[in-house]
């Protein structure tokens, strides 16, 4: 029985992965290199941790992976508050009704809690989430499963009844290994992913109905 739906954020939620990398494409050229997308890419759906770790690490900078983090969330406030987040469409009416429909909601994401709780207020849609997950706080970034195994049991269910809807390969490759069913969302601004493990792939939210998703799961699990 499908109990629960976990989300991930950037990408899902909010349309912040062009975001992300302009604002750390501009930070590593401040500092005298060049941040090739190419790259870049593979730590979509990762955590800012493991991100600045290996940058860090690639051009032999002088600053602690704290400190890039600081730097770039600075740069990050700056262009938020000129701008604003970038919506993707949808996404409010399609948790709005998800919840009225009983299921129990979460958020997984790579991000940080305060980075979760405002981005999930500004778009009016923070009241409905049980339960805000952070990779950060658990130490291992997704494919690894943690973060989706921890919201499972922050939620009060067991992995095999919840539905994780995901727009990287590594986000996706996480909800499979928790033993979850997937949708994968293909986000063209996520850049070129991976989503062939996910059970489903939906180009955009307005499917998302309660008898969608749960024919999502009936079909994965081989459930009537």
């Amino acid at each position: 029985m499908l109990r629960a739906i976990i989300f991930d954020m950037d990408g899902v939620l909010v349309n912040s992965e062009p975001l992300h990398y302009e604002v750390d494409r501009l930070l590593v050229e401040e500092l005298g290199y060049k941040l090739d997308y190419d790259y870049y890419k593979q730590f979509i759906g990762s955590t800012n941790t493991h991100l600045w770790t290996c940058i860090r690490s690639r051009f032999g900078l002088t600053q602690t992976t704290e400190e890039l983090k600081v730097m770039a969330d600075a740069k990050k406030r700056q262009l938020v508050d000129q701008n604003g987040f970038p919506p993707i469409d949808g996404v409010e009416p399609m948790v709005r009704r998800l919840h009225e429909a009983g299921y129990l909601l979460a958020v997984a994401s790579s991000s940080p809690v305060p980075y979760i709780e405002e981005v999930t207020a500004y778009f009016h849609i923070r009241p409905y989430f049980q339960v805000l997950v952070s990779a950060d706080a658990i130490g291992k970034p997704k494919p690894a499963p943690d973060i989706y195994l921890k919201a499972a049991s922050m939620l009060g269910v067991s992995p095999d009844q919840c539905l994780a809807v995901e727009d990287s390969t590594n986000g996706v490759g996480a909800a499979k290994a928790a033993g979850m069913v997937c949708i994968g969302f293909e986000n063209p601004d996520s850049g070129p992913q991976s989503l062939h493990l996910a059970d489903y792939i939906i180009t955009g939210h307005d499917c998302m109905e309660p008898s969608f998703v749960e024919m999502v799961y009936a079909h994965a699990t081989g459930q009537p």
